[in-house]
């Protein structure tokens, strides 16, 4: 099976740093969703860490800062990446 990529979106997100701008459809590029890997729940591509996972440390109170310390080998927009997933993902209510 092929790994799928998200892309919806043209929203632009500045990095911590405020010296870049990222897309949305950029930091959906990031995450992957892989049947053989991770039992083909979303993941940080390039890594085994679910999506799912790091939306539960950020709603646990972690900052962004604990977790690429943490996770050194992720980075920021991985982070921005899951986050703007999650949005895509949840139901949008009026």
């Amino acid at each position: 099976m092929r790994t799928r990529i998200w892309r919806p979106g043209l929203v632009s997100f500045l990095t911590a740093k405020g010296d870049e701008r990222m897309k949305r459809g950029d930091l959906l590029q990031r995450i992957s969703i892989d049947p053989n890997i991770c039992f083909g729940k979303p993941c940080i591509r390039g890594h085994r860490i679910w999506v799912s996972f790091v939306l539960d440390l950020l709603a646990n109170g972690w900052t962004c800062a604990e977790i690429l310390e943490n996770y050194p080998g992720i980075e920021e927009a991985d982070i921005l990446a899951c986050i703007v997933y999650g949005a895509e993902m949840s139901p949008h209510v009026q």
